[in-house]
Order: structure tokens, then sequence, then C-alpha cells
């Protein structure tokens, strides 16, 4: 009886495990982290320093995160409803659904956890007292639901639909903090400091959509096999893989200069250890990706040169710490 029972727990473990990887549980630690991140190293020390408290209560910016996370993990399952067979040929070995979760269970499982995503997003949005603000979900569970269906079999189109989505993970947060204070009457902070939050949410946004968009590309060159197979008219189907690479390199080394511009105006404002991490840390590690996607040849060096943006991702996160530091 207790073989029986302790097999049936790990049984049910490995179901847990199996919907887990299904909807990229490391993903959505990632925007986790980028949420929180956002939140207490950009938002809160510029209205702790005016005398204010967070205007979004803690349980109210963790139904926010939710609402995030369950209109990602809706995302994730629909995509890959509609990638079946091409997952079967570029990552025949990493395929959940199909093989450890029953396609039947893809599309109720993608309207139940998109529908509570909205729903969350809508009861934020009440108490931030905007309910308009649930629009913000629901357009962005129809970009997913497009992204999936049509745009990713499009040359650039899908690329840049996750790249704004990524984006909006960074913005979504100073969003909804903006309008809560709006309705709370938060507008006695000088307009400088208002400028400098303004200016800091929008260049990491712009960060992880850069990332984002550089990442989504390399992705599609190691499908390229599977995506040909199907039809799928991807950058690197259309344009070709040596064409794509280039068009890799062009927007990283104008990432690269970007940044570096930033570091001018860091260092000149004294921000010295801030200006050496980017280096240290951003710019080398960008330059490496350029290096890894000129030397790719195989489907796993394009995986690793992916990997590699993910880092540098997190990385840039990472800096709103080491700028409390200075």
């Amino acid at each position: 009886m207790k073989l029986i029972t302790r097999l049936f727990a790990r049984e049910r473990l490995q179901h847990v495990a199996n919907y887990l990887m299904l909807i990229r549980w490391p993903n959505l630690l990632v925007t986790v982290f980028t949420m929180v991140m956002v939140r207490y190293y950009l938002i809160r020390p510029l209205l702790m320093s005016e005398g204010y408290e967070m205007p979004i209560p803690l349980w109210v910016f963790l139904m926010l995160v939710l609402s995030v996370l369950l209109m990602m993990s809706g995302g994730y399952v629909i995509n890959d409803y509609f990638d079946v067979r091409i997952d079967q040929v570029n990552r025949v070995e990493k395929v959940v659904l199909g093989s450890r979760v029953p396609v039947r269970h893809a599309i109720p499982l993608h309207a139940t956890l998109t529908s509570l995503g909205v729903l969350t997003g809508l009861l934020v949005s009440l108490y931030v007292g905007t309910a308009k603000l649930v629009f913000v979900h629901l357009i962005v569970g129809l970009m997913l639901w497009l992204y999936s269906a049509r745009y990713k079999r499009r040359p650039f189109w899908g690329n840049l639909v996750v790249a704004v989505l990524s984006g909006l993970v960074v913005l979504v947060v100073w969003l909804f903090e903006f309008m809560a204070m709006a309705n709370q009457g938060i507008f006695i902070m000088n307009r400088a400091e208002f400028g400098w939050v303004n200016n800091a949410v929008f260049f990491f946004a712009l960060f992880a959509f850069v990332l984002s968009l550089i990442r989504e590309i390399i992705k599609d060159m190691a499908d390229v096999e599977g995506d040909k197979r199907y039809g799928c008219l991807t950058l690197p189907v259309v344009a070709g893989m040596t064409t794509v690479k280039w068009i890799v390199t062009s927007i990283t080394l104008a990432t690269m200069l970007a940044l570096l511009g930033v570091q001018i105006y860091l260092w000149l404002g004294s921000f010295y250890k801030l200006t050496a991490y980017y280096f240290i840390v951003v710019q080398i590690m960008l330059a490496l990706v350029i290096q890894r996607n000129h030397a790719a040849r195989k489907q796993d060096d394009y995986h690793f040169t992916s990997q590699l943006l993910r880092i540098a991702m997190v990385a840039g996160v990472l800096s709103l710490q080491i700028y409390h530091i200075e």
C-alpha cells in the first residue's frame, strides 16, 4: 500500500512538473524578478525620498504580478499548441505538449489562464481606480494569440510582438503605480524627480525590448529547419542565415553604442560603480553575443547565444541594485 501511495505521489509530482515546463517557469521567474526590481529599486526609493508610501499596497502588487504571469502562461500554452508539429523538428527532446501533456488540454488551459489573468488585472485596475487599465491585459491576450496563430510565421513581425511585450513587463509596473498616484492626488513631487523615474523606466523598457528582439531573431535562426519545413516565413527563412547574422550584429552594436552613451552620462554624474558594471558585465556580454552568433553553426550554438542574451537582460535589471550601492 505504501509503495502504491509513493508511486501515485511521484506521478502527481511529475504531472505538475510537466505543466510547469509547458508554461516556461524559468521565464516566469525572470518576469517576477524584473517587476520586483522595478518597483522596489526604481519607484519606491523616489516616493520615499519625497515622504510618500507606495500608492499600491504589496498584496495588490502581487495580484498585478500574478495577472502578468497568468497572461504569459496562457501565451506559452497557445504558442506550443500552434507549434506542435514544428517543435517535433526543432526541439524534439524538449517537446512537452503532445508528449507529456495532451494536446487536447491546450485550448481549455489557455482559455482558463488568460481569463484568470484578465480577471485579476481587472481587480487590480478597480483598486487603482481606473477600470480602463484592464484593456492592457485584453490587448496583451489578443497580441499573444495573434503572435502564435499568425505573426510568428511572418518575417520580423513575430519578433517585434514579443519584444514589445517584454518591454511592457517593465512599463506596466510604473503604469499602474502612476495611475494609483494620479487617483490619490500625489503630484506634489517636483517634476525633475518625475522626469528621472520616467526616463529610468523607459530606459529599462527599451533595454528589455531590444535584447528581446535580438534574442527572438536568434531563436528563429536556431529553428530555421522546422520553420522551412512547415512554411513559416521567419526572417532567417526569407533573408538567409548570413544576412540575419549581420542584422543581429548591427542591432547589437547599436545597442552597445547607445549603452556607451548612457555610461558616459553616468560617469559624468559620478556613478563610477554603475558605469564599470555596465562595461564589465553587460557590454562584454553583448560583445560575446556578436562573436558567438557569427561563429554559430549548429542549433545548440544559437541556443547558447540566446541564453547569453537572457543573462544580459537579468544583468541589466540587476544594475538597479548597483545604483543604490553608489
